[in-house]
Formats: C-alpha cells, structure tokens, sequence
C-alpha cells in the first residue's frame, strides 16, 4: 500500500514537474517576442522620426519653390522680366536683337 502512495505521489510530482516546465518555457518564448517586438518597435520609431524630419525639410523646400520672389527670379534669369522703374540696356552689337 505504501510502495502505491509513493508511485502515484511521484507521478503526480513529476507531472506538476512538467507541467510547470511547459509553463515557464511558454512564458519565456512570450517575453522573448515582447522584448523582440519592443526592438522593432524601436527601430520602426526611429525612422518615423527620420522621415518626417525628410518630410519637413522637403516640404520648406516646396515652399521655397512655388514662392512669388522664386517665380520673379526665374521669369527675370530666363524670360527677361523687367520690372516698373527698372533701367533696361540694350547691347547694340549684339547679333540676337536683329
């Protein structure tokens, strides 16, 4: 009778063994996805914050762009622009006024 106690007092300590390591494991393979979903998290913040930092420098560079002085710039460079009160000098000698 007691050799019966002892085996079935065994097999119950070897299981709640077991069933405490399939625990522990499970709740170390949780933890190591949490700390690897925290890296990714990281990383992935990281470049949010570098993309919008691109994000607003390029968009400075839109404004500067499609700015009135950046058109006035161009049409004076390259069409001719001249403005009110501006003095005009025409070069005689040159071969494209004919």
């Amino acid at each position: 009778m007691k050799i019966a106690k002892s085996k079935k007092k065994l097999i119950r300590n070897i299981l709640i063994f077991c069933v405490a390591c399939f625990v522990a494991s499970s709740f170390i393979t949780t933890f190591a996805r949490i700390q690897e979903y925290n890296d990714q998290i990281t990383v992935l913040e990281k470049e949010i914050s570098k993309e919008k930092q691109t994000n607003k420098v390029l968009k400075q560079k839109k404004n500067q762009i499609h700015s009135d002085k950046n058109y006035k710039d161009i049409a004076r460079n390259t069409l001719g622009l001249v403005n009110p009160g501006d003095k005009v000098y025409v070069n005689s000698n040159d071969n494209n006024s004919k």
